[in-house]
């Protein structure tokens, strides 16, 4: 093979790349931005009804995380027992309010809130009360981290 015919090679095979590139599917910017977000995306799962654990571990961690920037989205899934010792303790309540208003999901588990009978309790404090199941089957599933305290 000659020179010449390498370099025709080289470039037929250059053409051929490029027109398989362009043919290939590149998400939108929507979907790349979707996927960015589900995986910098924190979900912290609150079972603990000790309420130092809150104080010291959950509120700070994700209070911090939403302020400093550390993920994109943040949520807290109230969880058993939480969900009872939120709606019984004001300082915890007052806590909750901070991480709302640094824009931190709030979101507790139905099924759990009617066995304790707290449900419109955490309602009033912004907190959205449905059934997790599957929501979270699907978190740990999907790119969020998931912490459990």
């Amino acid at each position: 093979m000659s020179t010449r015919q390498k370099h025709i090679f080289i470039i037929l095979t250059m053409m051929f790349c490029l027109i398989s590139l362009s043919k290939a599917q590149v998400p939108e910017p929507d979907t790349l931005r979707q996927s960015a977000q589900k995986s910098d995306s924190l979900v912290i799962l609150w079972t603990s009804q000790d309420p130092e654990v809150f104080t010291k571990v959950v509120f700070v961690y994700a209070l911090n995380s939403a302020k400093q920037g550390w993920w994109d989205h943040v949520e807290l899934l109230i969880w058993g027992p939480s969900s009872k010792l939120l709606a019984g303790n004001d300082k915890l309540k007052e806590m909750i309010g901070q991480m709302s208003k640094n824009g931190i999901t709030l979101t507790s588990c139905k099924w759990c809130a009617e066995q304790y009978g707290v449900v419109e309790q955490l309602e009033v404090l912004g907190v959205e009360v449905k059934y997790m199941g599957k929501p979270l089957t699907n978190y740990i599933k999907s790119e969020r981290k998931v912490l459990v305290f």
